[in-house]
Formats: structure tokens, sequence, C-alpha cells
């Protein structure tokens, strides 16, 4: 728990850390599920420091063990994590087919909140690549299979990426309905997180459709809260607020204010 913690706000140096101490607590009492989730995180972690390398070692032990344990949203992380941090186009595919194969199957099984997990990890990879169209419609095939749950938490995220998604693909009206939905959604959560993340997206989808006032001002009150770090300590997605911003005055012809605005690593 420590470990995902650390990797949710972005410490990856503690993550790293305290996953290898899970990993070995895991190894002395025999407790296969937490030792394929110590894994993932530290695969995970030391994917986002560099190491694909390791990475890619840490991850596929987590998926070997996994295989024996019924953990189909593990499975589905690791598999996209897999994809995401894979050396060579051969092994991103194979990581991507058996996801989609895992989807499939959980949806044969009547599984389908677990079948939307998996489709919704898939989406994510697709638009972190730039495939947009193909994210878009994955992730709407992921929502139509999570609302019956009615989890806010589950169906919060997969709203949020698909308005993501429609912002890219030039449906910024569609985009924002999806993105209030989802801010609506996370304020029933009481997730400082989540909230944060609608706002991001928000501020993204504003940013595309040529909107800049409303833009600066989204993106500005989301790094106002976020930088309040004694309510929600380090936040994994301010840097790529404040790059947003930049870009927002940039668009504007503010160059010299851009410029100054410090970036955090």
């Amino acid at each position: 728990a420590r470990a995902t913690i650390h990797l949710e706000l972005g410490n990856y140096t503690d993550a790293a850390a305290a996953a290898e101490q899970a990993e070995q607590l895991a190894h002395l009492t025999g407790a296969d599920m937490d030792l394929a989730l110590a894994q993932l995180v530290r695969g995970e972690t030391v994917g986002r420091m560099g190491d694909n390398r390791e990475a890619q070692a840490a991850i596929w032990q987590a998926l070997e063990r996994g295989r024996t344990l019924d953990a189909p949203r593990g499975m589905a992380r690791g598999l996209a994590l897999a994809a995401t941090f894979a050396d060579d186009t051969q092994a991103r595919q194979a990581a991507i087919d058996e996801l989609t194969d895992l989807a499939q199957s959980l949806a044969e099984q009547d599984e389908a909140i677990d079948a939307g997990f998996a489709l919704a990890r898939l989406g994510e990879f697709y638009l972190a690549q730039g495939l947009n169209h193909a994210a878009w419609a994955t992730l709407a095939q992921a929502l139509e299979m999570q609302r019956p749950a009615a989890n806010p938490y589950i169906v919060v995220e997969t709203l949020r990426l698909l308005g993501v998604a429609a912002g890219r693909i030039d449906e910024p009206r569609q985009a924002m309905a999806l993105l209030e939905e989802a801010a609506a959604l996370a304020e029933t959560t009481g997730n400082h997180h989540l909230r944060l993340g609608c706002r991001l997206a928000m501020g993204e989808v504003l940013l595309g459709r040529g909107d800049f006032a409303a833009a600066e001002a989204t993106l500005r009150q989301v790094i106002a809260v976020a930088e309040d770090r004694q309510r929600l300590g380090n936040w994994i997605h301010l840097g790529e607020t404040y790059k947003l911003l930049v870009e927002v005055l940039n668009r504007q012809g503010r160059r010299e204010e851009a410029r100054l605005i410090p970036i955090p690593r």
C-alpha cells in the first residue's frame, strides 16, 4: 500500500524502496498476490524512472505469477504496463494482443466490470500513444460495461479518459459533457486527485478548442489546489499542468511570461 501511494504521488525513489520491502515480506510469508502486486508496482516505478529493461523484468514476473491467481484487474494493469514500457514493437504488440484477449474472455464469461477495466487500460494505452480514435472506441466500450456497477472511482476515470479522447478527435462539446459528468461524480468520492484530474482534462480540452482565457483560468486553479501540499502531498500530474499552462500562454503570444513559468520535475 505504501509503495502504491508513493507511486501515485510521483515519489518514485520512495515507491521503489517500499515495493522492494513489500516483495521481501511477501517472499517470506508466501503471499503470492501481494508479491505480484509489489513486483507490478516496482516495475511501473522503475519504468517511470527510465529503466525499461528492469521494468519489463519486474512486470513480466508479476504477470507470470498472476496467471496462477484470480486477479483479472491486476493482469490487465500489468499487460498495459508491459505494452507501455516495451522496448520493441513485437513485445508491445504481444502485450496489447493478450490484453485484448483478456477483455474478450472476461466479457464472454459475463464479467463485464472486469472486462470494462481491461478495456479502459487498453484505451488509456492508446491515448498515451496518440491513437486517439482507437482510444475513443475502446473507452466508449469500457464505459458501457462499467456503468451498471455504479462504482464512482472506476467510472470517473473512464469518463475522464473518454473526455480527453473526445477532445483529441475534435469533439470538444462532447468532451466537455463527459468531463463535467466525471467532475460531478468525482465530487461524490471526496477524492482530491480524481477531481484535479477532471479539471486538468477540462483545461486541455479548452486549450484544444482555442478558449485560451478559460483554459488559463482552469489550469491556474488546478495548480493552486495541487500546490497545497499540506492537503494533497505531491501530485503526479502537476508538471503536465504547468506545461499546458505554458502552451496556453505561448498560444496567446505571451512568450516572456511563459518562459518564466517554473515547471516542476
